[in-house]
């Protein structure tokens, strides 16, 4: 889906949050592999400046890289289309959660795929009751730091 789509489509942003709330839980407990600790490593010890990735997953945070260029924003964090206000993705869950509370994930149907990058695919009827966080009135989209013409 396009920013553009996500931005103007209401019911878009529905079945895209409906499916990311299913598949957060997976996809934010990933943990780095052995190339992103050594990358880490390298930069503790001055080896390399800076790691440039494309990925959104914040595994070269969490194995400790501390300069991060992420060209396609972060899943972990997610920004305010209206005031801009930054939040850590698990506040937007717990907000998530709270605004549904008969979306229990654990009694969720165990057959529902995650891709890897935490998408699920929901039948219509599951998206059309799912609540989205309005704060701002507006909603929420992953970090976008370097322009917001990028897909989601």
């Amino acid at each position: 889906m396009s920013y553009q789509e996500f931005v103007r489509n209401s019911l878009a942003r529905q079945r895209y949050w409906a499916r990311n709330f299913v598949g957060w839980p997976r996809f934010s407990s990933f943990l780095p592999n052995q190339s992103h600790l050594a990358l880490a490593k390298w930069e503790k010890h001055g080896s390399l400046d800076c790691v440039v990735t494309q990925n959104v997953d914040e595994l070269h945070r969490k194995a400790g890289s501390q300069h991060v260029i992420e060209l396609h924003g972060s899943g972990h964090r997610v920004m305010c289309l209206s005031c801009d206000m930054l939040m850590p993705r698990n506040q937007l869950q717990d907000m998530f959660a709270v605004a549904n509370p008969t979306w229990s994930l654990s009694d969720m149907n165990t057959s529902i795929q995650v891709a890897p990058d935490g998408d699920v695919l929901l039948s219509e009827e599951m998206v059309k009751n799912f609540k989205v966080c309005l704060i701002c009135h507006v909603s929420y989209a992953v970090d976008l730091p370097l322009g917001r013409s990028t897909s989601l």
